[in-house]
């Protein structure tokens, strides 16, 4: 199945954990998540910067679920970062979309990339460019069941929906606390709608 919902592409991967510990006598494990906790607390997230994202995520997967019986139990030969994107793939290619999409937060968040996965098997750093792609796509299952929000909305048209709602709040609020004349709550209507430029234009 594919990757894709409309213009949106599903990223899915899964890095294996180092075993053993860093020079800080940390496991690798929760030094991925000590990284994780110190995100959490970033008044900018890292890939708020990164301009076709419209969600993403790491978790670190020690184990797979077990659903119960009849089924068995697994388990895996290491932990793993899990990282999931949904991002504007546009009419590209898959693959020339992933690769665009790589190649945009390595360069827009190579140290935040490198804390977390120098953690991780093979990886060989953001200053490799290929070597960067190639284990990211090493990395890569399939995403079989993407549902994406905004179908074919890119990042900039979602914003600038979520934009218009909250002015849109804000003057409703506004105006039933001003109780304007008949008149007067048409004129400001007709200029709130005014200062908003229309999607057909």
């Amino acid at each position: 199945m594919s990757n894709r919902f409309g213009q949106a592409y599903g990223l899915t991967l899964f890095s294996p954990i180092l075993p053993g510990r860093t020079s800080d006598g940390l496991a690798h494990d929760a030094a991925i998540r000590a990284e994780l906790q110190a995100l959490l607390r970033a008044k900018e997230p890292p890939l708020s910067r990164e301009p076709t994202t419209h969600l993403a995520r790491w978790v670190v997967i020690d184990e797979p679920a077990f659903e119960g019986i009849p089924a068995k139990i697994d388990h895996f030969g290491s932990r793993y970062l899990l990282f999931t994107s949904n991002f504007d793939a546009g009419s590209a290619s898959d693959r020339d979309a992933l690769d665009r999409y790589l190649e945009s937060i390595r360069v827009t968040i190579p140290v935040m990339l490198d804390r977390l996965y120098s953690h991780c098997v093979g990886y060989p750093g953001t200053s490799d460019r290929a070597g960067f792609v190639e284990y990211m796509r090493q990395c890569q299952i399939p995403t079989t069941f993407l549902f994406g929000a905004y179908g074919d909305a890119p990042l900039p048209t979602v914003l600038s929906a979520l934009d218009l709602q909250r002015r849109l709040g804000a003057f409703v609020a506004d105006t039933q606390a001003t109780r304007l004349s008949p008149q007067a709550l048409k004129d400001s209507v007709l200029a709130f709608a005014s200062s908003y430029p229309s999607r057909n234009a």
